[in-house]
């Protein structure tokens, strides 16, 4: 898939592209303790914490999960979504990495691991949303969608690329949710007149073990 069409259609406004990162962008392999009374009682990988929820005494330990030489050391990158990534940013796509995680030890090695892979930390921006104390994964990611990207009325088409299901189902939900205010702000900012006119459109991609991709309907 080329993203030349998409991504340089100014005159209908800009793209947004969001990006997860572990087993989207990147095989990761740090994983989430659970603790209780002091004691590890299990660990969770990336697509297990997505879903998890906390019983009763129980906390998470993100060490692991924060320590950027491990990430840098271990991450393999999933080739044909590299390849897409790079194409996107050649065509100065708005690309935003959306993980599920919190800060790392070490944001400059963190990044190191996209520049070993070709991916210039210039022409991205990356959201935590483990930053976020509220919420599962999932509404912390939509949260940060609405909030910070699509609430400023600069973008009309977005998309997102994730292994999660639910995230992408989620992301397709947004198309009725996004507040009214928000959708004037849209309007105005591109000039919509025509109220018969699609304010913003959502696109969803699953990316499959192989680093293949499927749309979301």
């Amino acid at each position: 898939m080329r993203f030349a069409k998409i991504l340089n259609e100014s005159e209908r406004g800009r793209s947004l592209i969001l990006v997860d990162v572990d087993e989207t962008t990147f095989r990761t392999y740090a994983m989430i303790r659970i603790m209780k009374d002091g004691v590890e009682t299990n660990r969770l990988n990336n697509m297990e914490f997505n879903s998890y929820k906390l019983k009763p005494g129980e906390s998470f330990d993100f060490s692991e999960f924060r320590n950027a030489d491990f990430f840098y050391e271990t991450s393999k990158p999933i080739n044909k979504m590299i390849a897409k990534l790079k194409d996107m940013m050649e065509h100065n796509a708005k690309v935003v990495f959306l993980t599920a995680r919190a800060d790392f030890d070490n944001r400059d090695r963190f990044l190191e691991t996209f520049k070993k892979h070709g991916l210039d930390p210039d022409k991205f921006w990356v959201e935590r949303a483990g930053n976020l104390k509220k919420g599962s994964i999932p509404e912390r990611k939509m949260y940060i969608i609405l909030k910070k990207y699509l609430s400023t009325g600069i973008y009309r088409r977005a998309y997102i690329y994730d292994d999660f299901l639910l995230n992408c189902s989620d992301f397709l939900d947004l198309k009725n949710k996004v507040p009214e205010d928000t959708l004037n702000t849209i309007r105005k900012v591109n000039n919509i007149t025509d109220p018969n006119e699609t304010v913003i459109t959502f696109q969803a991609y699953q990316v499959l073990e192989d680093g293949s991709i499927r749309e979301v309907k």
